[in-house]
């Protein structure tokens, strides 16, 4: 191994300190290919466990191994529940998202805050803010991806310095934008909304963007015939999983004691003319809690909670190719009846690069819960058709689309 090496760590850090032998090892043999292949910048990837994996680039002299866990628990609240507003939308314009820390005015107390938020008209009447560029320490919330956090003191980057909802493609934008949009403000959640794990660290750290969007691991919404969203991750370590996407109860649909569907919030929305909030109910029949997928995925799978679609050697064809950038994840479509990626390895008999374009095909029934909690196994609910196109040639094959194109090495 040849030059420095940086590590980076995102997640818990004691587990990730655990794989740094294994990082490094794995670099050793991605140094090898780049030698192997005549190139100048080599990367690669592997999964450790479901939540779990590790990200290499050699490039020139630079050295990077990524080990990506999940974050640490936060202790949880002996009595997991929030109270607060149901009306969670903050609106506005942020020009860099630092977070910075001093005495805002008519608060005499000393705490972080976002600086150069630009509040909308309806914003600045709700929670009684000024016109213009202002600090707010409602939207003080640290980036949950590692990529997108500076640690530099005294003024680190928020989650709305680097990130931004077209990072994710098809429905989901519209999820990280809601979600975006909650930042530290005490929002009514209970156990009827959100595991007690993701209420005890919203209660601490404020709603963090904790979907993804890289090469490694890309969370889409799939929309069932029902028009049921589903949260979607497709990953190198867990394949493709989907589970409904989470919302606040209260934001939701209600059948009354005859079987009669009611819809209170929207009615009450409507009469209040919030066409912000009434578009998100119109796409997702209520507003997204921003709670992802458990760190626990198998045990969720054995439950019933979560459905795998494709298991991770149904994937392993792709994720052994060549990221052309770790931050390029699965592009979805609208109603993710479909999500592409590409990619790139070399092809050691032609002696060239080849160039390859994946598609995953999903349809997604009509959601029944019983279905998901029906034991040992659920029943299936959803079913993936595709083929694979190699060189421009049709063949039938099981999971995922292939298609290839030649390129000069």
């Amino acid at each position: 191994m040849t030059g420095p090496v940086s590590v980076r760590i995102e997640g818990d850090e004691a587990t990730a300190l655990t794989h740094v032998r294994a990082a490094k090892a794995f670099l050793g043999r991605i140094q090898e290919l780049r030698a192997k292949n005549g190139v100048s910048t080599f990367a690669g990837q592997y999964p450790v466990d479901e939540n779990t994996y590790i990200y290499a680039l050699t490039s020139g002299p630079i050295n990077i191994v990524q080990i990506v866990t999940a974050p640490a628990a936060v202790p949880l609240l002996a009595n997991p529940a929030i109270e607060g507003t149901e009306y969670p939308f903050l609106g506005g314009v942020v020009f860099n998202g630092i977070i910075k820390k001093g005495v805002l005015p008519n608060t005499g107390v000393e705490s972080k805050f976002l600086s150069t938020f630009a509040p909308t008209a309806r914003t600045q009447t709700d929670m009684k803010l000024a016109e213009g560029k202002q600090n707010i320490a409602l939207l003080a919330t640290f980036p949950y991806i590692t990529d997108l956090q500076r640690s530099a003191r005294p003024e680190p980057y928020s989650q709305y310095t680097m990130l931004k909802p077209t990072m994710f493609s098809g429905s989901m934008k519209f999820v990280v934008q809601l979600v975006m949009s909650y930042g530290k403000q005490k929002i009514t959640m209970t156990t009827k909304d959100a595991t007690p794990a993701y209420i005890s660290r919203v209660a601490s750290k404020g709603f963090e963007v904790m979907y993804d969007y890289r090469f490694s691991r890309t969370h889409g919404i799939v929309f069932g015939s029902d028009g049921t969203p589903w949260l979607t991750e497709i990953s190198l370590t867990n394949g493709v999983i989907i589970m409904p996407l989470p919302r606040f109860s209260y934001t939701m649909p209600k059948k009354d004691k005859n079987g009669n569907i009611t819809w209170p919030y929207y009615t009450q929305m409507e009469k209040q003319e919030r066409t912000e909030i009434i578009a998100f109910l119109d796409l997702f029949g209520g507003l997204a809690t921003g709670e992802s997928f458990p760190t626990d995925i198998s045990g969720g799978i054995a439950k019933g909670t979560i459905v795998q679609l494709l298991k991770p050697e149904d994937l392993q064809k792709f994720y052994d190719c060549t990221a052309y950038s770790s931050a390029m994840g699965w592009a979805f479509d609208r109603n993710g009846t479909q999500a592409h990626n590409t990619a790139y390895r070399f092809d050691e008999d032609s002696g060239v690069f080849l160039g390859l374009h994946y598609r995953i095909k999903l349809t997604i029934g009509e959601y029944k819960p019983e279905n998901l909690k029906a034991k040992p196994t659920p029943k299936p609910i959803a079913a993936i058709s595709a083929t694979t196109l190699h060189a421009g040639t049709a063949a039938l094959a099981s999971t995922i689309e292939q298609a290839a194109a030649a390129v000069s090495a």
